[in-house]
């Protein structure tokens, strides 16, 4: 088990999510303007399992997602997430994302945050890669990808559907320069 630490910024406290976070999370997983470039809506009960599964223990398994919410300093008030998982311990592969509540968006906060996570996942968790995926048209995405250092490598061409329009993504991806890639 790793017990993730909070990360602050500048802006923003980025802390474990916790039981006090299923406002946020709720509002996150079911607004569908802010997942329109992500994924399908998810019904309640499927959201209920999925924030469920985010209060246990983070085992850095393969898969297996973890999320800090993001609380704004100055008012106290979340206003976003960002997520990651290791996608191969063996290889040393993690991903990222983030979505910012509407109101909040366009601040600087997604970079902020990003970076944050970025550099704890670099710095703490041994991995040599980190990739971030993101729907072509999600400009805001893949310009805050690229702001904190990530890559473009690869258009995956109509890999993901949502509702029943097939999309279009991203790969974008950045190597620990602290870790020998030998």
């Amino acid at each position: 088990m790793i017990e993730l630490p909070t990360l602050e910024t500048s802006s923003l406290i980025l802390r474990p999510v916790s039981s006090e976070d299923w406002p946020v999370v709720l509002e996150i997983q079911s607004n569908k303007e802010l997942q329109r470039h992500v994924k399908e809506i998810l019904d309640l009960e499927a959201i209920k399992a999925m924030y469920n599964e985010l209060l246990e223990p983070w085992q850095a398994e393969d898969n297996q997602w973890t999320m800090f919410v993001a609380v704004e300093k100055a008012t106290d008030q979340p206003i976003g997430a960002f997520s990651l998982r290791i996608v191969s311990k063996y290889h040393g592969n993690a991903e990222m994302g983030y979505i910012i509540l509407t109101n909040h968006q366009r601040k600087g906060f997604a970079s902020e945050g990003a970076l944050a996570v970025k550099d704890y996942i670099f710095n703490h968790l041994n991995v040599r890669r980190i990739e971030a995926i993101c729907n072509v048209d999600n400009i805001a995405s893949w310009k805050i990808m690229e702001k904190i250092g990530l890559q473009r490598e690869a258009l995956q061409r109509s890999n993901y559907r949502i509702y029943d329009t097939w999309y279009d993504s991203y790969i974008y991806a950045a190597l620990n320069p602290s870790l020998k890639l030998t």
